[in-house]
């Protein structure tokens, strides 16, 4: 897959893979497996997820169904108008879009073990994604089919969001990105710069989406995908969309990774000078020097 291939776009410091960040919420994914396998079982869990966004399980004893609620970092008014209702209904037969939500909460569902099987689970630990993809699904079916539509503009979170629009030969997707930290600005700009240069230097990445980037004020990022027909057909359009919703999080993952790969090498260096010293010290009292500590 061409799109893989430039996000396992080698370090230029050591030889590692970037590593991709999945839609599946594991702790969801645990609880809903354990209830499978133990019918018995129950639990009220809440847990959060990438973006804000946070997750509230509650399952009793005796019932063979569990609810769900799901809480976005925002755009949730914008979702339901690309009918996240029928698209779950298509993927996911055990799963209904409860009209009373809980409180706090942008969605609220009824899940059903009977009958479930573990990969049944496993879609219901992407729900966020689920419930994000209608918006991309209407624009590149409008898109393949010819038809134009207005841009579609996706709350992330607080100063970012994510914009899709389309051309004759494309579909363009900007996604923003706010940095309050001036490092991870800096750092950012360096790995973003990677998704432009292996484009120009990687023959085998050469049918990969187009990307840019610039940064405008605030310290804020604005990444451009240039998706074709390639990326948007019925074979590859669902990766192509778990790669845009992903993005951000694969973006910050990497920085913090960076950050504690920066910090460990730093305090290796300090170790290293201490032993120097300590090497260096003359025993001129006779007595066992103290060690610098």
């Amino acid at each position: 897959n061409s799109w893989s291939r430039v996000q396992k776009t080698r370090s230029r410091a050591r030889d590692w893979t970037m590593i991709l960040i999945g839609t599946v919420n594991q702790i969801v994914l645990q609880h809903l497996l354990k209830k499978l396998q133990d019918p018995k079982t129950s639990f009220d869990e809440k847990c959060g997820d990438f973006d804000k966004s946070a997750w509230h399980l509650q399952c009793q004893e005796d019932s063979s169904s569990c609810k769900i609620s799901l809480k976005l970092g925002g755009g949730a008014e914008c979702l339901k108008q690309f009918g996240v209702a029928e698209h779950l209904k298509q993927i996911l037969s055990n799963l209904t879009l409860l009209s009373k939500t809980e409180e706090g909460y942008d969605f609220t569902f009824e899940f059903v073990f009977d009958g479930a099987m573990p990969e049944i689970c496993n879609k219901v630990a992407s729900l966020r994604k689920h419930v994000m993809s209608p918006p991309f699904i209407h624009a590149f079916t409008q898109f393949e089919e010819g038809t134009k539509f207005n841009p579609i503009t996706l709350l992330v979170r607080e100063e970012e969001s994510i914009e899709i629009s389309a051309t004759k030969d494309n579909v363009i997707v900007q996604y923003s990105m706010h940095f309050a930290n001036s490092d991870d600005l800096m750092n950012a700009k360096i790995l973003l710069q990677e998704f432009v240069d292996v484009k120009r230097h990687e023959k085998s990445v050469s049918a990969a989406p187009g990307f840019t980037w610039k940064l405008e004020e605030n310290k804020t990022v604005v990444c451009e995908f240039v998706i074709f027909k390639t990326h948007t057909n019925q074979k590859v359009r669902e990766r192509t969309i778990d790669n845009l919703l992903t993005f951000r999080t694969y973006v910050h993952y990497h920085l913090m990774c960076s950050k504690s790969y920066i910090h460990t090498r730093m305090r290796t260096r300090v170790e290293d000078s201490l032993k120097v010293l300590n090497r260096a010290k003359t025993h001129s009292t006779g007595q066992a020097a103290e060690l610098i500590k």
